[in-house]
């Protein structure tokens, strides 16, 4: 947590105030303006990109043919999604991050203390673990045209924040017993579908809702303990595994275990943690996204608190304590250079993605992987606010390690990111969402 003189500092600057020369004196209630930020971030993800229907938060703001501006005016229509068109990760068509932004989405409900917003965004993210009729699948996000149309192939990312917020709001005070029962089902069913999934036959990757071969979704490697390949940029990759993702497959079962008490799940998570920790160990490189490190902090800090042996924890704390230093040495130096040469985009509302061609595949072959084609729109304009985004992350990853203290000068990177940005005018709900987060800290 903040320093108590960083936390004046962050006040301060927050709402445009400068303190006095030597003496730090803050300006007169400062915290109604922090509280003001919050409120109005909070409004414009519950009116901007929150849909009843569904009780998802989606991805951007569209330009739907009737002029309006909405979050779900280009959706993809159920006949499209039927083909999984354009691609089987609903990549580029508005319904990719709704577990993305559910989870902090939830997160900051509860630390609001809002039951009802928790609620209702534990019910969209239950909705998303449970519409392909496939237990343990985790769809990306849910029509609402019909409430039930998904994209097949979901994502490690997605499983790795489906499991830890639920599990954080498990243990919140605003769950209650049933809710509880059903958390605890739905990870289990996570892990019981990870088991399934990550084979050799199956390149140890979850597989899509349909049984087929996806993208994003390798979970293990073939042999752990040999030598990674190092890339140019300074990453050390375990056969399509790099280190921040290795860890993702032992916290799941580690979920399942602590919420379930059955031993099964305990024993798959020690054959799996030794060698997740060796491997995330391991080189990281310096061009990191803070985004992604804040997903390694989720598997590193699930572990830490759920881990008995003490070795372990020792380990996952040092794991813990370097994601937060690689924050500090190497996304924020980075944040700044951005800022100091004016690169920092803020979307405005998007264009129908069905009048722009398809050109990028990321197919094995480039064509089609396991029956369909992964073409994504390519739309010319801006779909995350990037600086905003890593700025807000930057700080959370920091804040994620228990009594550590957050390094000024990422605030300060902060600081100046939001200062240029008009959060009304932001068509992006991870950015908003981020914001939110880091500023839900304070």
């Amino acid at each position: 947590m903040v320093s108590s003189v960083l936390a004046s500092a962050f006040i301060m600057l927050a709402v445009g105030v400068v303190p006095s020369a030597g003496t730090g004196t803050p300006p007169q209630e400062p915290s109604d303006q922090l509280v003001d930020t919050r409120e109005l971030l909070w409004r414009i993800l519950r009116e901007k990109f929150f849909c009843s229907e569904t009780e998802a938060l989606y991805d951007v703001l569209w330009k739907s043919a009737d002029g309006s501006v909405r979050a779900t005016g280009c959706l993809p229509t159920p006949e499209e999604v039927a083909r999984q068109f354009p691609n089987p990760c609903s990549w580029g068509t508005g319904m990719q991050d709704c577990v993305f932004n559910g989870g902090p989405y939830l997160a900051v409900a509860l630390q609001r203390g809002d039951r009802e917003a928790a609620q209702a965004i534990f019910r969209g993210l239950r909705r998303c673990g449970e519409v392909s009729g496939v237990p343990g699948f985790v769809a990306r996000g849910v029509l609402p045209a019909d409430g039930r149309s998904y994209y097949f192939n979901s994502s490690r990312d997605v499983w790795t924040i489906y499991v830890f917020y639920l599990r954080r709001y498990y243990h919140s005070a605003l769950c209650d017993t049933a809710t509880k029962d059903v958390i605890r089902r739905l990870i289990v069913d996570v892990a019981r579908y990870a088991e399934a999934c990550v084979k050799p036959e199956n390149a140890y990757s979850m597989l899509r809702a349909d049984g087929g071969k996806g993208l994003c979704c390798r979970m293990w490697v073939e042999d752990p303990k040999k030598k990674p390949f190092t890339d140019a940029a300074g990453w050390d990759h375990f056969g399509g595994l790099c280190a921040h993702e290795a860890l993702r497959l032992p916290m799941i079962y580690a979920a399942a275990y602590e919420l379930s008490g059955d031993e099964h799940w305990g024993k798959l998570k020690n054959r799996y943690i030794d060698d997740g920790i060796m491997m995330a160990e391991r080189k990281v490189g310096a061009n990191i996204r803070a985004s992604i490190l804040n997903q390694m902090q989720l598997s590193n800090l699930l572990l830490w608190e759920t881990e008995k042996d003490a070795s372990r924890r020792a380990r996952l704390w040092k794991l813990l304590n370097r994601a937060a230093d690689i924050s500090r040495d190497c996304v924020t130096p980075r944040l700044e250079r951005c800022l100091a040469n004016g690169q920092l985009q803020v979307s405005k509302p998007m264009e129908d993605w069905r009048k722009f061609g398809c050109r990028r595949r990321f197919a094995e072959d480039g064509k089609m992987l396991d029956g369909y084609r992964y073409d994504v729109p390519d739309h010319p304009a801006p779909t995350v606010e990037d600086g905003y985004v890593e700025a807000a992350h930057a700080v959370l990853v920091q804040t994620m390690v228990p009594n550590r203290r957050l390094d000024g000068r990422t605030l300060r990177v902060f600081l100046d990111a939001i200062k240029r940005l008009d959060f009304s005018e932001t068509a992006c709900a991870n950015a908003v969402n981020a914001l939110l987060a880091m500023y839900q800290k304070f």
